[in-house]
């Protein structure tokens, strides 16, 4: 457990001290606004097609809930990629600059190496969440009113019962990012190098989200597909629907269930093979 505890901590000071990790914060944070601002220009032509009629229309939908939703879950879909390459990297890379080694020599053990960097996929699942989500938050609230669903004067939707929906899916998408997380821990001790273990985990990642599609009804069992993708299937995708007011969208209570369940054992699975290749495979 020390060990474990100094391997977190160490990889902590790292991280947080690296000009890399703070500008890819900046990006990812910068996501969102681009996507609310590219929303907005999206409504020009409507907006000036209303302003014309003389209809007295101001807000389209009258709500600020579905950009919200749509730029967070923009911004997550380049988190998700960040956080599982930079878990990919790194034992990977430790291994390539020998510090995995030098690590070893100074009574940590190899199981530490992965279960302390695990130890900090929940820390950053949080951090990557909170980043988009507060970004997403400022750049839509300076355009957009966050009120109920309204259309033709009918409430589809109250503010209460979006703001309820997309609370759960945020929770409910926490655990898939968790795993996909130990998942880039599992490529970087299969890999050898830094090169190889980022090319496999996105290639992976990424191939998988262009062909889950086949899986048919049992995409749902795999942890990925609730995790934001450019393909995307998970709750955030689902909670977008509903914000524009398709009576037919959000996710069956099912769904939600496997969405909050079923990630846990597979990234403990990921978690396991990892510490035990890793207890077996020369450094």
């Amino acid at each position: 457990m020390r060990g474990t505890l100094l391997v977190a901590r160490s990889e902590w000071y790292r991280d947080v001290r690296a000009r890399s990790t703070w500008i890819l914060a900046l990006l990812v944070a910068l996501v969102p606004t681009v996507r609310v601002v590219a929303w907005r220009i999206a409504e020009a032509p409507a907006r000036l097609r209303i302003a014309q009629s003389g209809d007295g229309g101001d807000d389209l939908g009258g709500t600020g809930w579905a950009p919200l939703v749509e730029s967070w879950r923009f911004g997550l879909v380049l988190g998700a990629l960040a956080l599982l390459i930079h878990f990919a990297r790194g034992l990977a890379g430790d291994r390539d600059a020998q510090i995995a080694r030098l690590a070893v020599t100074r009574s940590v053990s190899r199981s530490a190496l992965v279960t302390g960097r695990a130890l900090l996929a929940p820390i950053y699942v949080a951090a990557v969440v909170a980043l988009t989500g507060v970004s997403a938050w400022l750049s839509v609230g300076a355009s957009y009113p966050f009120g109920d669903l309204v259309v033709d004067g009918y409430t589809l939707v109250t503010s209460d019962e979006l703001r309820a929906e997309l609370q759960r899916s945020i929770l409910i998408t926490l655990p898939a990012l968790v795993a996909l997380c130990c998942t880039g821990l599992l490529v970087s001790v299969l890999s050898r190098s830094a090169v190889a273990a980022v090319a496999l985990a996105a290639t992976g990642f990424l191939g998988y989200d262009l062909f889950k599609e086949l899986l048919g009804e049992h995409a749902p069992l795999v942890f990925a597909t609730w995790v934001p993708s450019i393909f995307d299937a998970s709750a955030l995708g689902e909670t977008v629907q509903v914000a524009l007011g398709y009576s037919d969208a959000g996710l069956a209570t099912e769904s939600v269930r496997m969405a909050a369940i079923l990630p846990w054992p597979q990234a403990l699975v990921a978690l396991g093979l990892a510490v035990w290749i890793a207890t077996r495979r020369r450094l």
